[in-house]
């Protein structure tokens, strides 16, 4: 009796599990030790957040998807489609800055995914969750950093990449414009150095995406204040290969001092602190202060740091000029030509 009762144990636990189990060793060579969750596991359906408690991305179903693929071995995943599947009803958003991506895609084949396979290179992706719920199958992926993703359809197969910025656009530079929210910096003649700073990091990244670079970044587009934990996350996830930080001088002896200057880390960063005093004095008319080696600026290892002093607020003259949109999209555009030339590493891969 204990044989037969073992025996039936047996075949209901093969029932039951055998789904899971096809789904989580299909895939073992690629998404080893990754999270995968199957419908049945969870009572309320829904998919469950990822390891930082972080809300989930809703994707909207209008992915926009590249026909064909030039090298599907490279993909990161890559997703069989049942043939139901309409694929302009496939969802896709990203959150790169937080590492995630959510694609929904659908199908009334409930158990489609647990009997096919999920194959891909797995590069950059560190957590998948999968789920099934209104006929929708949806796959929920953590990144190790910051990537332009993509998502590209050949024949029956779902690809996604990632690129970092850097492969895309040879290089990565972050602006900091220093100060924001209810820290205004400097202020004189109704100039503020938070917003002064903040107007050019902008103008920078406009010319940047006028001229199809997209290897510029701010760590703060509005007036608030940024701490220094989420600044270091971006140098993480970006590996920038230029960390700059906006901010005015100010001479409380005298109001006529003038100019732009700039201090650099090491000798490589200062070469390039150099060139961008230059280049804005000749835009703008401004004296040439040059730049100082100054070990004490702060920053990652690795990340050439600068900090460029856009001019003296003590100086009416001066402080109206850089205050003046003019000035932002002359200097903005000097700027963002000195870091192309200075950071493009196309030409070293």
């Amino acid at each position: 009796m204990k044989a037969h009762l073992s025996l039936i144990i047996v075949i209901i636990s093969t029932a039951v599990f055998m789904p899971l189990m096809i789904f989580m060793f299909a895939n073992s060579s690629a998404f080893a030790g990754n999270m995968v969750r199957v419908e049945g596991r969870n009572p309320d359906g829904d998919i469950v957040a990822m390891e930082d408690g972080g809300e989930l991305l809703e994707a909207d179903g209008n992915a926009v998807i590249v026909e064909g693929i030039d090298d599907p071995g490279s993909a990161s995943l890559c997703i069989p489609l049942s043939d139901d599947t309409d694929v302009n009803q496939i969802g896709f958003a990203d959150d790169p800055v937080k590492g995630r991506i959510d694609i929904a895609i659908p199908t009334e084949v409930k158990n489609f995914y647990y009997k096919n396979e999920l194959t891909g290179t797995r590069k950059g992706i560190t957590g998948l969750v999968y789920d099934y719920k209104n006929n929708v199958a949806r796959f929920v992926l953590s990144t190790d950093k910051y990537y332009i993703s993509a998502l590209h359809l050949s024949g029956d197969q779902l690809y996604l990449t990632l690129k970092t910025p850097k492969e895309v656009y040879g290089h990565v530079c972050i602006l900091d414009p220093a100060h924001g929210g209810e820290d205004t910096g400097s202020m004189a003649y109704g100039v503020s150095e938070k917003d002064v700073a903040l107007e050019l990091a902008k103008s920078v990244i406009q010319s940047a995406e006028a001229d199809g670079d997209g290897g510029f970044f701010t760590v703060r587009d509005e007036d608030k204040e940024v701490t220094d934990a989420y600044k270091q996350h971006l140098v993480s996830i970006l590996e920038p290969d230029v960390y700059i930080t906006f901010e005015m001088s100010a001479d409380e002896n005298t109001r006529t001092t003038n100019g732009v200057s700039a201090a650099a880390k090491d000798s490589e960063a200062k070469k390039i602190a150099d060139d961008l005093t230059a280049a804005i004095s000749a835009a703008t008319g401004q004296a040439n202060l040059g730049a100082a080696l100054d070990s004490s600026v702060g920053g990652e290892k690795e990340v050439r740091n600068i900090v460029l002093y856009l001019g003296y607020i003590t100086n009416k003259k001066e402080a109206l000029l850089v205050n003046d949109a003019a000035y932002d999209a002359t200097a903005g555009k000097a700027i963002h030509e000195v870091l192309s030339v200075n950071t493009d590493n196309k030409g070293n891969e």
